[in-house]
């Protein structure tokens, strides 16, 4: 196991760090946050532009939905009684690489009628590659480009934040079958679950003093529908837990893919990679395989949350649309 720190993603840390950390781990906290500090002249560094590099790491490293978290799939989409002007039974917004819908496909009949929407070439590209029998259109969440009450089931994943803005809701609702749902599936780590992912979360905080929490809570979710009620039912939330078993190269990796991470300067998250490596190592929970290689199962969780399209657009009063939601999610 004492090999973790040095090599890991080509990464190298010298005795000297690792006996610091060792022996008093939020002191060297502190020092290392001072000392950057020091040279940075400021506590918070201008956030990094996540580049398309970075979403697509994020969608690689991702843990995959499990079978099992879509065991109650019909409460949360409207998979019935499929309506005479849908064209599309699920379209997933924002799709990436494409996860969430090659993850639904799998539980799904085979004559579900998919589709999605992305905005970066590069990505569509990906996606096709991905999931090579599903359309992707190239639009926004605020201009899908797909035609009136022409889609059932509206699937999102870790690409909810794009809902912030009031006009997307509008999107929504034009495209939406009467009665069609809005499924939001997030598949994350869960930092509340074992005193591991808490010393993670403790990590994190120490280097980015502007830190968040990576997920928004129900209320926060709920805040997103706040100012146009009429459009949708009141959302119904599930969360269902779930391991992620991967390589402690990979557990890594996927740590560091979230936006919070992706916000650091280069240099931090040399050194918040390195912290979690050396996390990694003191955890008694590391197990070796048969090959030698380092496993860690991690725990998460998927949160499914859901709203019915309520009544037609033009029946609800004109009002103007408030400034945007910020909404940070990884």
């Amino acid at each position: 196991m004492a090999d973790i720190v040095h090599r890991i993603n080509g990464h190298v840390a010298t005795r000297e760090w690792m006996h610091q950390f060792a022996t008093d781990p939020s002191g060297f906290m502190t020092k290392v946050v001072e000392s950057q500090d020091t040279d940075n002249q400021e506590l918070v560094e201008p956030a990094r532009v996540v580049e398309d590099e970075d979403a697509v790491q994020e969608d690689e490293t991702r843990p995959d939905y499990p079978f099992h978290a879509f065991d109650k799939l019909d409460e949360v989409l409207h998979l019935q009684d499929r309506h005479p002007s849908a064209v599309y039974d699920i379209v997933e917004i924002g799709a990436g690489q494409g996860k969430l819908t090659k993850a639904l496909k799998r539980v799904l009949p085979g004559g579900t009628r998919f589709a999605a929407v992305e905005p970066n070439n590069d990505r569509r590209t990906e996606f096709r590659d991905f999931v090579s029998d599903v359309p992707v259109f190239d639009g926004t969440a605020s201009a899908t480009t797909l035609p009136n009450e022409s889609v059932g089931n509206i699937a999102i994943g870790h690409a909810f934040h794009c809902m912030a803005k009031a006009n997307a809701l509008d999107e929504f609702h034009r495209i939406l079958v009467p009665n069609g749902r809005l499924g939001i599936m997030l598949n994350t780590g869960d930092f509340n679950s074992c005193p591991f992912m808490q010393d993670v979360e403790r990590v994190v905080k120490s280097f980015n003093a502007a830190y968040v929490p990576s997920q928004p809570n129900h209320d926060q979710l709920q805040q997103i529908f706040h100012d146009r009620p009429h459009l949708f039912s009141p959302m119904q939330s599930q969360r269902i837990d779930t391991v992620f078993s991967a390589s402690v190269d990979g557990i890594v990796d996927y740590l560091m893919s979230t936006c919070v991470m992706a916000n650091l300067s280069h240099r931090r998250q040399t050194d918040v990679r390195l912290s979690i490596a050396r996390l990694i190592e003191m955890n008694p929970d590391v197990t070796e395989d048969d090959h030698g290689e380092h496993k860690l199962e991690l725990p998460c969780l998927v949160e499914l949350h859901w709203v019915q399209k309520a009544q037609a657009l033009q029946d609800i009063p004109a009002q103007q649309h408030p400034d945007d939601v910020v909404m940070q999610s990884c």
